[in-house]
């Protein structure tokens, strides 16, 4: 079976703190996170035994399929505090 790619949807950009930054001429749209734009990673300290990877020192871009779990995951993994406010 076959999954069609989940199109971006505009209001996910108010509830998920992201931006469009760029639309192809085959409207593949490409978007950030504003946490890395504007506030940057949240300070993690890293335990050897609980975390499995280093932090993000780069900002996050999404692309085709835009899953809302996608976002979530992101957004707890690397800016828990932020979010948790936001």
């Amino acid at each position: 079976m076959s999954r069609k790619a989940t199109p971006y949807q505009p209001r996910h950009g108010l509830m998920y703190a992201i931006e469009v930054v760029l639309t192809a001429s085959n409207d593949n749209v490409t978007c950030r996170c504003k946490f890395y734009v504007y506030k940057g990673c949240d300070e993690v300290e890293v335990d050897v035994t609980s975390r499995k990877r280093k932090q993000r020192s780069n900002i996050q871009y999404f692309t085709k399929s835009f899953l809302l779990s996608k976002y979530h995951n992101h957004h707890v993994g690397q800016h828990g505090a932020s979010w948790t406010l936001y």
